[in-house]
């Protein structure tokens, strides 16, 4: 095998390295401790699935959809379209909020290797921070990018969000790159299947 890549959600590598730690500085550590090793499963990247994360703005953030619209607007060519008409597309970002649903066009385009993810990452949320001074990750609720974008119509019917968004997949061959670049994934961008049951751990008891 030449090279793997390791996916999983950073919160379960800090608790492991919490308790390793916290395990060395009580004992002397011979290497073969229990809480030296974590679960996992290798895939052949040919049988991986790879998903967006649909991001959600949740109600209690103080934000105006017309002021976001016109900040916006400084970075994307903006069109308003039909639900029906409403697709993911590479290189575009889908806002869905009550009043329509927009299609985001970068008038500058990102790096050809890097997903989409970047497009939400450099022009998005520095929006949503610069028309609400106290916005941050925390005001960010995400929906499993392998469900529907009705997923989204929902949670917004039901006030469960005021904004959401939609980014096109990353591919393959963009996670590579950014692996073998060292450049940072952003957290909740990437949805993976197959999965491993979610906060899994194993003890010696």
């Amino acid at each position: 095998m030449k090279d793997f890549y390791l996916a999983d959600n950073k919160s379960d590598f800090d608790a492991l390295l919490h308790l390793y730690n916290k395990k060395r500085k009580e004992e002397n550590l011979s290497g073969s401790e229990s809480y030296n090793y974590f679960p996992a499963f290798l895939i052949p990247k040919n049988q991986v699935k790879i998903y967006e994360y649909k991001k959600g703005v949740i109600p209690e953030t103080q934000l105006d959809l017309e002021k976001l619209l016109k900040e916006l607007e400084q970075s994307f060519v903006i069109e308003e379209i039909e639900p029906d008409k409403a697709k993911e597309e590479k290189g575009k970002i889908l806002l869905y909020s009550k009043e329509g649903i927009y299609s985001l066009a970068p008038i500058k385009k990102i790096h050809n290797n890097f997903p989409d993810s970047f497009i939400f990452d450099q022009y998005i949320y520095p929006s949503l921070k610069k028309i609400s001074k106290n916005f941050s990750q925390e005001a960010l609720s995400y929906c499993s990018g392998d469900r529907s974008l009705k997923c989204v119509e929902n949670q917004l019917n039901k006030g469960n969000c005021m904004l959401g968004f939609i980014v096109y997949p990353a591919a393959m061959e963009e996670i590579e790159y950014l692996a073998e670049k060292s450049h940072k994934i952003s957290d909740n961008s990437i949805y993976l299947q197959p999965r491993l049951l979610k906060g899994l751990f194993i003890y010696e008891l």
